[in-house]
């Protein structure tokens, strides 16, 4: 086994040149389960890289830009000195990923964290910024709950735990006597898909290592996302039911292609709604979402279906406006759906918060202000449409301030 300019045997097994290799474990084999047979220009992020094995194979397997992360720097001098061996353009970076920005990290199609996980301070949250980082999926090797060094944190339950299979194990995190945290696959599934609108999939593996199983997070990116936006009663749900039933006047309102339709959702149905391959979605959004107290978000940033404004080629967020006095009169007018006792006496609560907003000089123009704010900040296109007479018509961000800005006496 020979070893470039005086290497010693590594963490990993690389192949050098037929017949020469670096001494290290053999992975391989779960080369072979997780990654694409072609990675067809795709970049990758290999979150502790160690010397580079998954980086130099993802390279000769096609993919794009190649960053391998690590915070050993003799790890990484080795997998330069492997890299210049083998000619392979992959850059190496001393950093610990955790520590850097997301602005400086950028996105990546593909990112890789293999036998990591158990080894960081913050586990669940480096879970929640690898989904942040990562377009298309993520790929991880998790140390179960099954090893050895758990026994003393599950007692006598830790012998059960291990006679079960992997996919029956309920959901646990476990620490050893180091700290370090064992995920079972049913809580690494809670953590990464628990009303999580950015999760497809997951599909578990098994790994060539004992107590490890290899996870394949395959993650949604849509082609197109827009938003039907606009205060409760303003008129969502109509143009919806228009939209529905093939009203072409409908469909030019909010851009859809009758060939290509979208799939239409409720902000409350996602991600249940969002099968794997959705590409195209249109989205129902009622701007005082994260004002309802039954929500446990307070803010847009907050709310978990408005990170989808991150993971679309294109956004475009339609705003639906009207007076101040139509919105009032719309609120009187409703009635409940299947109409009983409780029903009407939460309904007629309901109308009277709306109305008493509605009713407030500048409330419903500080309520769009912010909502549009966010949107700018987020990067999306905003198209206004105003909604008064219940046959939309586009308008620019200043009429449409202005009608929302109606005081009441003027409009009725």
């Amino acid at each position: 086994m020979s070893k470039p300019d005086g290497h010693v045997e590594g963490y990993q097994r690389i192949r050098l040149v037929p017949g020469d290799e670096i001494e290290g474990h053999d992975r391989a084999g779960v080369a072979e389960r997780v990654l694409p047979k072609d990675f067809g220009g795709a970049s990758v992020l290999d979150i502790g890289c160690a010397e580079g094995y998954f980086c130099f194979e993802a390279k000769r397997r096609h993919a794009g830009r190649v960053v391998g992360l690590d915070i050993s720097t003799k790890r990484l001098e080795r997998a330069r000195q492997i890299a210049e061996k083998l000619a392979a353009p992959v850059e190496f970076v001393e950093r610990d990923f955790m520590a850097m920005s997301d602005a400086e990290l950028g996105r990546f199609d593909f990112v890789l964290c293999l036998n990591v996980l158990h080894h960081v301070a913050d586990p669940v949250g480096m879970l929640h910024k690898m989904v942040r980082v990562a377009r298309r999926a993520i790929l991880l090797e998790v140390a179960d709950v099954g090893y050895r060094d758990v026994a003393e944190s599950l007692g006598w339950w830790q012998g059960i735990v291990k006679l079960l299979p992997g996919a029956l194990r309920p959901g646990m995190i476990v620490p050893n006597r180091k700290g370090q945290l064992f995920f079972t696959r049913r809580a690494l599934r809670t953590i990464l898909d628990q009303d999580s609108p950015e999760v497809e999939e997951i599909e578990f593996m098994r790994s060539d290592r004992r107590h490890r199983y290899l996870a394949l997070v395959r993650l949604r990116w849509l082609e197109s996302l827009s938003l039907l936006s606009g205060t409760s009663s303003v008129g969502k749900s109509e143009i919806l039911r228009q939209l529905r039933s093939g009203d072409p006047e409908a469909a030019r309102t909010v851009g859809v292609d009758p060939a290509h339709p979208p799939t239409i959702v409720n902000a409350i149905q996602v991600p249940k709604r969002l099968t794997p391959g959705t590409s195209r979605v249109l989205m129902h959004y009622d701007i005082r979402r994260p004002t309802r107290e039954f929500w446990d978000f307070s803010s847009y940033a907050s709310d978990p279906v408005l990170r989808l404004l991150g993971r679309s080629d294109k956004v475009t967020v339609y705003v639906l406006v009207c007076t101040p006095a139509a919105l009032v009169s719309r609120v009187r007018d409703e009635q409940p759906s299947r109409p009983t006792a409780a029903r009407i006496a939460k309904h007629e609560q309901y109308a009277q918060e709306l109305v008493g907003l509605y009713s407030t000089p500048g409330a419903v123009r500080a309520l769009y202000e912010a909502w549009c704010s966010f949107c700018k900040s987020r990067g999306c296109e905003l198209k206004y449409i105003d909604y008064t007479t219940r046959r939309p018509r586009l308008v620019d961000e200043e009429e449409a301030y202005r009608i929302l800005g109606q005081p009441i006496e003027q409009t009725t």
